[in-house]
């Protein structure tokens, strides 16, 4: 076998290597758009909010995971206080540069057709959660605007 051979052989595993790289990022994405996977999110976030002390119902799940998620028919009650809220419409845009640092970035948050105790709401949000130290969410920005109130933080 010569080192012309070899060279190729190798550039051969490696093209191969490549392809099956790009065939499981593809197929990840593809699985992450099935409704069992969404399904599984929900039932996580629900099961999440529990440890929590907060009963939370999620309608529906929709679009492409794990970038844009739209969540519809939200409700969470906090089971201490008499707090519940509920959205007609959330929207989410995480950002996956940060999931390789181990941080969970929020960079869109939007509650569309919110009532807080039956006062209607309008909110706007972006933050982070450190995931490697367990920290809890910080946020950036937060904006919610209803009828008699409204606060921002930044």
């Amino acid at each position: 076998m010569g080192v012309c051979e070899f060279r190729s052989d190798v550039l051969k595993y490696i093209i191969r290597a490549l392809y099956f790289v790009l065939f499981l990022i593809f197929g990840g994405v593809f699985l992450l758009q099935t409704s069992f996977v969404k399904n599984q999110f929900k039932r996580g976030l629900i099961e999440s909010a529990k440890a929590h002390q907060v009963d939370l119902s999620i309608e529906k799940i929709e679009g492409s995971l794990p970038i844009d998620w739209t969540l519809k028919g939200v409700k969470a009650q906090w089971k201490e206080g008499e707090v519940e809220v509920e959205m007609e419409k959330l929207n989410a845009r995480l950002s996956i540069l940060p999931l390789f640092k181990k941080q969970l970035e929020v960079s869109y948050l939007k509650a569309h057709g919110g009532t807080i105790n039956g006062v209607p709401f309008e909110m706007h949000a972006k933050g982070k959660v450190d995931l490697e130290h367990k920290k809890p969410l910080k946020i950036s920005h937060f904006l919610i605007e209803g009828k008699d109130f409204f606060v921002r933080l930044e």
